[in-house]
């Protein structure tokens, strides 16, 4: 089963090389997120499966957590037929910005660090790079009105409830959160008893390998199907074709 859900994961990976290849310039920012979003997830992707193929499923399931994040944001920022959500999204990052200049300030290395590059910038720096940052933060903060949550006005939760992943949030997400956070729902997979002792499993195993291979083909699949749709590429029978291959082989 291991070898031919890894089969399946290449060929997406596959379908992916071929769907970013010469791409041209994004037209507007839900294109740049979609290309982002499709070239960050291979990456990660790729990454699962070096773990799988190493026998460290736990440590993929973490990563293939990332990729429903993702999945997520794209689908509940596609579904706006607006530019709001989107807009709201890339702002964000100069608020992530401001709060990371003004958290380096309290730590002394980093201090010296900004000082130095006020007193002898190099060739690239402006003088007034802060102060932009500085002030799109605030234009963003006054207009956006973010909360501590991060760029959307709804959790995650909330957010896959609106597009309906509801149910694979409430379980296969949440036991890849649990690896993630270090949960004490998790302790039973790192230990094993035998004979009256304890032995911590620490070494590689098959523990969550398959599960991980199958979600992650999942959640790729179906940002490589919005990649798809939104770009019109028509790769819609080569999809649906892999997808019921797919079902076939996990059913």
């Amino acid at each position: 089963m291991e070898e031919k859900l890894i089969e399946f994961n290449n060929k997406l990976r596959n379908m992916s090389g071929t769907l970013l290849d010469n791409m041209p310039e994004p037209k507007d920012k839900k294109e740049a997120l979609l290309m982002f979003a499709l070239a960050k997830t291979d990456k990660t992707h790729n990454a699962i499966l070096t773990l799988c193929r190493d026998g460290m499923g736990e440590d993929a399931a973490i990563l293939c957590r990332s990729i429903f994040e993702m999945l997520i944001n794209v689908e509940y920022i596609l579904a706006d037929t607006t530019t709001s959500r989107v807009d709201r999204y890339f702002d964000y990052d100069w608020v992530l910005r401001k709060e990371m200049y003004e958290a380096s300030l309290h730590t002394s290395l980093a201090k010296s660090a900004i000082n130095e590059r006020q007193i002898n910038p190099p060739p690239h720096f402006l003088d007034e790079d802060l102060k932009v940052v500085i002030e799109n933060a605030d234009r963003a903060q006054s207009q956006h009105k973010y909360e501590p949550r991060g760029w959307s006005n709804k959790n995650l939760w909330e957010m896959a409830t609106s597009v309906g992943r509801k149910d694979i949030y409430n379980t296969v997400y949440k036991l890849q959160c649990g690896l993630a956070h270090s949960s004490p729902r998790t302790m039973n997979d790192y230990f094993k008893f035998k004979d009256g002792s304890v032995i911590l499993d620490a070494g590689p195993s098959k523990n969550y390998v398959n599960e991980v291979l199958s979600a992650s083909f999942n959640f790729y699949f179906l940002l490589i199907d919005c990649f798809n749709d939104y770009f019109k590429k028509g790769k819609d029978e080569e999809l649906r074709t892999l997808e019921e291959e797919f079902v076939q082989v996990v059913k």
